[in-house]
């Protein structure tokens, strides 16, 4: 289980503790509470339908019957009146919720500290504080920082990045298996880091790396038919590595989203044709 997960869970049990602190710690001392009224009321509408029968048989005289219901409707509404009841905490209540109400912050605090990202803070920092650290420095707190939130796509996509710009092509090429590795439906799914990917590889110089960059490059063009950048770097590649029909295949759809007025469309033309010359003549770069 990552350290993220672990933090953010214990953040929400925490919070649940102090709503249940709060809610018995700060309640009202004293409540309105009804006893028995529902019963009490059922008795005395007994006592009446009985006392209007005997009435009805003659059992009672008027004056009688109209000295029981006086005295009936007397009890009744002193009876059913809901009473104020006091209602008192145990005497060690408020102090175990004082208690807890102090300890929460101070242990959401320490797990902070212990299973969340402090340096993430550091690495995050101001603009102008980013922008004044050395690349080295960025590098290690993105590296300290993946150290502890492994997962953070982000994270791995800054450090290939930062490799990028110093020059330093196989870790950055590295940092961004590691990015589609960690979101195959989302990194490995987007055209730009497709060909971002690519250009690491290439950037290596190492030949056995060509045949990554070129798929990359096709799955960037299923996956976004109109990227300038991979049809042009695609043909390319393609055309070094001496697969001609491939790099005709790569510019003729470069071609399709080409100005026809534009210098480019025409240099696009004699290199598809020399494309396609080479590729029937099975001519050998």
């Amino acid at each position: 289980m990552s350290s993220d997960l672990i933090f953010w869970i214990c953040a929400a049990a925490l919070l649940l503790l102090l709503e249940v602190c709060l809610y018995i710690g700060l309640r009202s001392s004293s409540r309105n509470e009804v006893e028995n009224t529902s019963l009490n009321r059922l008795v005395y509408q007994d006592q009446f339908q009985t006392l209007n029968q005997e009435l009805a048989g003659h059992r009672i005289s008027k004056a009688v019957y109209d000295a029981e219901l006086s005295e009936l409707e007397a009890r009744a509404v002193e009876e059913t009146e809901a009473p104020l009841v006091n209602y008192r905490n145990r005497p060690w209540i408020k102090p175990a919720s004082i208690f807890l109400l102090v300890l929460i912050p101070f242990t959401a605090v320490l797990l902070y500290f212990s299973w969340a990202n402090p340096s993430l803070v550091t690495y995050k920092g101001t603009p102008e504080a980013l922008a004044a650290a050395q690349p080295a420095d960025r590098i290690g707190q993105l590296k300290t920082f993946l150290k502890e939130s492994p997962r953070a796509v982000r994270a791995w996509l800054a450090l290939a990045d930062e490799y990028g710009r110093e020059g330093q092509y196989k870790e950055a090429l590295n940092a961004m298996n590691e990015a589609f590795s960690v979101s195959p439906n989302g990194v490995a799914k987007t055209a730009d880091y497709r060909v971002q990917r690519a250009v690491f590889a290439l950037e290596t110089s190492d030949p056995m790396l060509r045949s990554q960059a070129v798929s990359d490059l096709e799955q960037a063009v299923k996956l976004e038919p109109s990227n300038i950048r991979a049809l042009e770097l695609g043909g390319i590649v393609a055309y070094q590595s001496g697969q001609y029909a491939k790099a005709a295949e790569f510019w003729q759809e470069l071609l399709l989203l080409t100005p026809q007025d534009s210098p480019a469309y025409s240099r696009l033309l004699d290199a598809i044709s020399d494309a396609k010359n080479r590729a029937q003549m099975n001519f050998k770069f």
